[in-house]
Protein backbone atom coordinates (compact mmCIF):
# COMPACT_ATOMS: atom_id res chain seq x y z
CA UNK A 1 0.00 0.00 0.00
CA UNK A 2 2.84 2.56 1.09
CA UNK A 3 4.34 2.00 -2.91
CA UNK A 4 0.84 3.23 -4.53
CA UNK A 5 0.11 6.14 -1.84
CA UNK A 6 3.75 7.14 -3.17
CA UNK A 7 2.94 6.77 -6.54
CA UNK A 8 -0.18 9.11 -6.29
CA UNK A 9 1.36 11.54 -4.03
CA UNK A 10 4.61 12.57 -6.15
CA UNK A 11 2.53 12.21 -9.29
CA UNK A 12 -0.15 14.05 -8.16
CA UNK A 13 -2.73 11.47 -9.85
CA UNK A 14 -5.52 8.51 -9.06
CA UNK A 15 -3.47 5.12 -8.64
CA UNK A 16 -5.40 1.97 -9.21
CA UNK A 17 -3.66 -0.96 -7.98
CA UNK A 18 -5.20 -4.36 -8.56
CA UNK A 19 -3.34 -7.63 -7.41
CA UNK A 20 -4.34 -11.31 -8.22
CA UNK A 21 -5.84 -13.32 -5.47
CA UNK A 22 -5.46 -17.03 -5.71
CA UNK A 23 -5.80 -20.15 -3.61
CA UNK A 24 -4.27 -23.52 -3.54
CA UNK A 25 -7.48 -24.92 -4.98
CA UNK A 26 -7.36 -22.14 -8.38
CA UNK A 27 -3.43 -24.16 -9.16
CA UNK A 28 -4.26 -27.46 -11.41
CA UNK A 29 -3.68 -30.66 -9.78
CA UNK A 30 -1.53 -31.52 -12.90
CA UNK A 31 1.32 -29.06 -11.87
CA UNK A 32 4.73 -30.83 -10.86
CA UNK A 33 5.04 -30.11 -7.11
CA UNK A 34 2.02 -28.36 -6.92
CA UNK A 35 1.14 -30.03 -3.10
CA UNK A 36 4.64 -29.71 -2.38
CA UNK A 37 4.56 -25.93 -2.88
CA UNK A 38 1.17 -25.04 -1.16
CA UNK A 39 -0.21 -26.01 1.90
CA UNK A 40 -3.74 -27.29 0.28
CA UNK A 41 -6.67 -25.80 -1.30
CA UNK A 42 -7.74 -23.00 0.89
CA UNK A 43 -3.71 -21.69 1.46
CA UNK A 44 -3.29 -18.20 -0.17
CA UNK A 45 -0.66 -17.84 -2.86
CA UNK A 46 -1.69 -14.33 -2.87
CA UNK A 47 -4.21 -12.38 -0.90
CA UNK A 48 -4.29 -9.50 -3.26
CA UNK A 49 -4.03 -6.01 -1.84
CA UNK A 50 -6.30 -4.39 -4.84
CA UNK A 51 -6.94 -0.73 -3.28
CA UNK A 52 -7.35 2.78 -5.06
CA UNK A 53 -5.43 5.61 -4.07
CA UNK A 54 -5.97 9.62 -4.29
CA UNK A 55 -3.67 11.82 -5.93
CA UNK A 56 -2.96 13.21 -2.31
CA UNK A 57 -2.26 9.35 -1.03
CA UNK A 58 -5.40 8.89 0.62
CA UNK A 59 -6.92 5.54 0.64
CA UNK A 60 -10.30 5.77 -1.61
CA UNK A 61 -11.18 2.36 -1.80
CA UNK A 62 -10.07 -1.20 -0.52
CA UNK A 63 -7.62 -2.08 0.26
CA UNK A 64 -9.42 -5.70 -0.88
CA UNK A 65 -7.13 -8.73 1.35
CA UNK A 66 -7.63 -12.35 0.91
CA UNK A 67 -11.12 -12.39 -0.31
CA UNK A 68 -12.55 -11.76 -4.27
CA UNK A 69 -14.61 -8.97 -5.32
CA UNK A 70 -14.51 -5.53 -6.73
CA UNK A 71 -13.75 -1.82 -5.65
CA UNK A 72 -15.22 0.65 -6.38
CA UNK A 73 -14.38 4.77 -6.09
CA UNK A 74 -16.31 7.85 -7.18
CA UNK A 75 -13.04 10.14 -9.12
CA UNK A 76 -13.03 13.73 -9.33
CA UNK A 77 -10.26 14.12 -12.35
CA UNK A 78 -10.51 17.75 -12.03
CA UNK A 79 -8.82 17.70 -8.64
CA UNK A 80 -5.41 16.48 -10.34
CA UNK A 81 -5.15 20.21 -12.05
CA UNK A 82 -5.64 21.57 -9.08
CA UNK A 83 -2.98 19.86 -6.86
CA UNK A 84 -0.46 19.46 -9.99
CA UNK A 85 -0.61 23.04 -9.70
CA UNK A 86 0.78 22.95 -6.14
CA UNK A 87 3.24 20.23 -6.88
CA UNK A 88 4.77 19.81 -10.39
CA UNK A 89 6.75 17.02 -10.93
CA UNK A 90 7.82 17.21 -14.68
CA UNK A 91 9.16 20.30 -14.06
CA UNK A 92 8.02 24.69 -14.55
CA UNK A 93 7.11 23.91 -18.27
CA UNK A 94 3.93 22.13 -17.50
CA UNK A 95 3.53 25.57 -15.61
CA UNK A 96 0.77 27.20 -18.34
CA UNK A 97 0.35 29.75 -15.67
CA UNK A 98 4.15 30.93 -15.88
CA UNK A 99 5.49 29.61 -19.18
CA UNK A 100 4.10 29.88 -23.14
CA UNK A 101 5.81 28.84 -25.96
CA UNK A 102 4.80 30.67 -29.50
CA UNK A 103 5.92 29.39 -32.54
CA UNK A 104 5.83 31.42 -35.30
CA UNK A 105 5.66 30.00 -39.03
CA UNK A 106 7.90 32.72 -40.27
CA UNK A 107 10.98 32.26 -42.99
CA UNK A 108 13.91 31.21 -41.85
Amino acid sequence: MPTLQHIAKEGRTFVVGVNHCIRGSDVPAEIPGRDDLYGGDEDWLARGNTAIVGPEGELLAGPLVGQLGIVTAELDVGRTRQLRRQFDPVGHYARPDIFQLHVSAGEA
